[in-house]
């Protein structure tokens, strides 16, 4: 996991990118991507192995985007999944529980509630499993 942070002098602000970029401790935690009025087009020559990113977008109805990326049989490979809600995230907790499958958290600062889920690629597979 590499959450990468800019400092300036004494603290004055902090500016945080909105994904975890190839990130290899337990977990990070990101701001979600305000797509709900465009369509998420991600060109994965720019991600790497581990890349999470995640949107809040429409499909259907409200909801969020995720797109996972790892390397599989030396090829990167993107997997996604489409999370249906009109309640309002601002951030999302990543955890990679092993090398195809992430734990999400979807986490709303304003009234604590949070949405969990799974989201496992592998090959030619995706997979999501809601945990509420």
């Amino acid at each position: 996991m590499k959450n990468i942070s800019f400092f300036i002098v004494f603290g004055i602000a902090t500016i945080t990118l909105t994904f975890c970029k190839n990130f290899d401790k337990a977990s990070c935690i990101i701001s979600i991507e305000d797509y709900s009025n465009k369509e998420v087009k991600i060109d994965i020559n720019d991600q790497t192995n581990r890349d999470v990113r995640v949107f809040k977008t429409w499909f259907m109805n409200d909801g969020y985007k995720v797109l996972m990326f790892h390397d599989y049989s030396g090829e990167l490979q993107q997997y996604e999944c489409f999370y249906g809600t009109d309640e309002v995230f601002e951030e999302a907790k990543i955890s990679w529980k092993n090398d195809t499958t992430i734990s999400v958290i979807l986490i709303s600062t304003d009234s604590n509630n949070n949405i969990q889920f799974e989201l496992s690629g592998n090959e030619n597979r995706t997979g999501m499993t809601d945990n509420n």
